[in-house]
């Protein structure tokens, strides 16, 4: 339909399915396919408008995503009260995105006060139930309790709020399984992967890594048309390589981390760039300073791209730590540490 300029046909086949796609992760592909659509079909349509917000939201435009979420005008099928829910929702992860994670606490509490109880069948899938077993979710509501939850855990995790962050995890995930939210799913699993490693309880950690990918080949074997979300099989791999790195199986960790970094070039995610940072510690260790130098390039060469952007991370110190341990492992690589001086 964009192909043969038919503008309104294609905003409608996007609207139908954007839901489905943002669910699942599918970033880069929402934004390309509704970047190409004028404005005014984009904003006549409140879900496509809606979900190309959050889909700018996952990759940090986070003023660009406010804006478009003001620009939905209701309609009969999605009405003000749901874009209103989804507003308050998005709020939550900009204070999240920003490193604001009191802001995004707070914001999360008062979002979930305000919201109903979903319906206890509804909110917990049945024993034996496929971990994600509605193609087109039809409960916003559930939908967006378990987003909320999800920014709850995320926040309460990077203030160090352990128990908090737990008990909220597990909270949204029977939810997001329910509402077929697969990115949610497995972020709630992702994170769950760092408070166990901030327990020590790495066994635990593999397990539940195992859980998530498990899950991924089991969606990826039902035959529907969604690809399985890369970007959070980037992310469980990642996860699961830095624990084999810590127990210094160097081998596995290789496997998981370079997987993890391709994936993350796929999806073209901004997570990349701390990809490659752990990549340029695996390949120290495992003695290999050329292909140490080359991810350290790569982890710069990214973030010099023009509106890139890792609040929470400070890449130039990330690049300056780097660098430095480079310029200590062989006379060669001296240079290196003016380069490390600089970022710093």
């Amino acid at each position: 339909a964009l192909s043969g300029e038919d503008v309104g046909r294609a905003a409608r086949l996007l609207d139908k399915h954007v839901e489905s796609y943002i669910l699942n992760a599918e970033v880069v592909r929402v934004r390309r396919w509704v970047e190409r659509l004028p404005e005014e079909a984009r904003c006549s349509l409140p879900r496509l408008c809606v979900y190309y917000a959050w889909a700018l939201e996952f990759e940090f435009q986070l003023d660009a995503a406010e804006a478009t979420m003001a620009q939905a005008r209701p309609s009969a099928s999605f009405p003000a009260s749901q874009i209103a829910i989804h507003a308050d929702a998005l709020r939550v992860y900009a204070a999240l995105h920003s490193g604001r994670y009191a802001r995004a606490v707070e914001l999360a509490r008062a979002a979930l006060e305000s919201l109903p109880e979903p319906d206890a069948d509804k909110a917990h899938p049945a024993h034996g139930t496929h971990p994600v077993d509605r193609e087109h979710p039809t409960d916003d509501l559930l939908t967006v309790r378990g987003t909320i939850l999800l920014g709850l855990g995320i926040a309460a995790l990077e203030l160090g709020q352990m128990e908090a962050a737990y008990e909220a995890l597990q909270s949204a995930l029977p939810l997001n399984q329910r509402s077929g939210h697969r990115y949610g799913v497995l972020s709630c699993l992702y994170y769950m992967m760092w408070i166990e490693d901030a327990r020590g309880a790495l066994s635990q950690e593999l397990a539940t890594g195992e859980r998530g990918l498990s899950w991924i080949e089991l969606w990826s074997s039902a035959g529907d048309l969604r690809r399985p979300p890369a970007r959070l099989l980037a992310h469980i791999r990642q996860q699961m390589g830095l624990v084999y790195y810590e127990r210094d199986d160097l081998g596995r960790a290789a496997l998981y981390l370079r997987q993890a970094s391709e994936y993350y070039e796929l999806v073209g995610s901004a997570y990349r760039a701390t990809s490659y940072a752990y990549l340029v510690d695996l390949y120290a260790a495992l003695g290999d300073l050329e292909r140490a130098r080359r991810s350290l390039q790569k982890l710069v060469r990214n973030t010099l791209t023009p509106g890139f952007s890792l609040p929470a991370t400070p890449l130039p110190a990330v690049i300056a730590e780097r660098s430095l341990s480079l310029s200590r492992c062989s006379p060669e690589l001296n240079d290196l540490f003016a380069d490390a001086v600089r970022w710093a």
